[in-house]
């Protein structure tokens, strides 16, 4: 076992870097255990791509998807990148779920290894480099993402967009001048063609003369943010038509943008972390009013805490880290958990900084109530998980007994489904949308219903309180 001055020797010591790393992903495994032990999946979003490569194959998915294209509206996406690793991910859907969650909490803990680096680099302080990354690997504002493979493209452009904040330091810093500046290049290019969320990386940088005292006119700092912006630029300007007709209204689509989506948006996000009970943002609103004026009324007391430990600048880097993420999303009309992956930076890195600070005099930190807060935000990630899995354990209920009864039921073209009261119906909905393929066996059109009226409806199929489908 490892001794008092073992740990200390952990925390402190530089050359233990290589084992605190090591022990990043075996505490990744270990808080995700139930993330990696899933059964199923939470919607069709990742299935459509499994489905692609199991009827066309892993090249024609490769050449269909891993490119550059051309698209109507922004909402459709254009990500290379997260679609080539959703493609290998796809490969394994049907029969080893197990690995595609394994995939997706060892991609989180490379994100928190990577955030262990940028901290011990810029600020040395390991044991809050420590406390920064365990507290994100548990981190309810990143759980849903980690729990959803779909979600990939969130954990990916953050990965990249870290080691180019990594390298902007370094140049700013001046060192290896050319090496740093093609690796910011190269991350933020890999960072934008994972998803278009990365166009916020260059507004990151406003933490060097914040925080840093790298003063603004900087000229370094300028060529940095030009070469980090370089990629996102090329890429929005070959996608401008697309992001006109979405922000002019030209397309019907759930990414349409509006002003008047910001505020609500603004009350989800912050209210989130501490909504204990909430998993899909969309059902924050059937909370209690008690539950809600406690999560506004612990973020608020974070913002206090930092404020009174730290500054005023403090604040305001952590309110601008939390918010710069969401800043593409507020004005779409539909919320998603897993946009809130890159302020679970942030929000890890608040939590840390309390627990892990000493006052002046060297007496112990005033780490109750973050602590308290953390102990609140690891239940919400629990529940978070927990979750995910009785969605994964209901869609794969229904898949089995969708086929069986497609089977035994002389394989028809088309199954239209109603769901029994009390049956998760949303759960079937967020599996059959779009989806024409049933194990092996399409095409298959699946419709879906909600409060259908069965009784003298013979060709509909049902969908139980147990999720299996069933057709009497």
């Amino acid at each position: 076992m490892l001794s008092n001055n073992s740990f200390k020797s952990l925390f402190d010591c530089p050359e233990k870097d290589s084992t605190a790393i090591a022990l990043i992903f075996c505490f990744a495994i270990l808080s995700s255990l139930i993330t990696i032990a899933n059964p199923g999946f939470f919607s069709h979003d990742e299935w459509d791509k499994a489905d692609h490569v199991m009827r066309h194959g892993f090249a024609k998915y490769v050449y269909d998807y891993v490119r550059l294209s051309a698209t109507f509206e922004f909402g459709h996406p254009v990500r290379p990148i997260s679609f080539f690793v959703q493609g290998v991910a796809g490969l394994f859907m049907p029969t080893y779920p197990f690995v595609v969650h394994l995939m997706d909490v060892l991609m989180h803990a490379a994100v928190a290894t990577m955030l262990f680096v940028v901290i011990t680099r810029i600020n040395e302080n390991r044991r809050f480099a420590w406390a920064s990354s365990i507290i994100f690997l548990i981190c309810p504002l990143a759980a849903f993402s980690v729990a959803w493979p779909a979600a990939l493209m969130d954990r990916l452009y953050i990965l990249f967009g870290l080691v180019a904040f990594l390298a902007t330091y370094d140049y700013v810093k001046q060192k290896n001048r050319f090496v740093n500046l093609l690796t910011i290049f190269i991350a933020s290019t890999l960072a934008i063609l994972s998803k278009e969320t990365a166009l916020v990386l260059p507004a990151t940088l406003i933490v060097f003369p914040l925080l840093f005292s790298i003063p603004l006119r900087d000229k370094r700092l300028w060529v940095a943010f030009a070469v980090l912006s370089m990629p996102i630029i090329i890429f929005l300007l070959d996608r401008l038509p697309a992001l006109a007709n979405s922000m002019g209204g030209a397309v019907l689509s759930p990414y349409a943008m509006s002003w008047a989506n910001v505020p609500d948006a603004l009350a989800i996000y912050t209210l989130y972390p501490f909504l204990w009970l909430v998993t899909e943002p969309i059902t924050w609103h059937l909370q209690s009013s008690s539950r809600i004026w406690f999560a506004g009324a612990a973020h608020l007391t974070l913002l206090a805490l930092l404020w009174r430990t730290f500054s005023l600048k403090v604040v305001l880097a952590y309110m601008g880290g939390y918010i710069v993420f969401l800043m593409p999303i507020l004005l779409i009309s539909i919320s998603g958990a897993h946009y809130l992956y890159g302020s679970g930076l942030a929000f890890s890195m608040a939590i840390a900084a309390l627990i892990t600070h000493k006052t002046s005099r060297g007496g112990k930190s005033r780490w109750f109530i973050p602590a308290l807060m953390l102990v609140v935000a690891s239940v919400h990630t629990l529940n978070i998980q927990r979750y995910m899995y009785d969605t994964g354990v209901c869609m794969n209920t229904a898949i089995s007994s969708i086929e069986s009864a497609y089977l035994s039921n002389g394989s028809p073209t088309a199954m239209a489904i109603t769901a029994d009261e009390g049956a998760p119906a949303h759960m079937l909905i967020h599996y059959a949308t779009n989806r024409e393929i049933i194990g092996n066996n399409l095409p298959l059109k699946l419709q879906v219903f909600e409060n259908k009226h069965v009784d003298d409806d013979k060709d509909l199929y049902r969908f139980s309180s147990a999720c299996v489908v069933y057709k009497k």
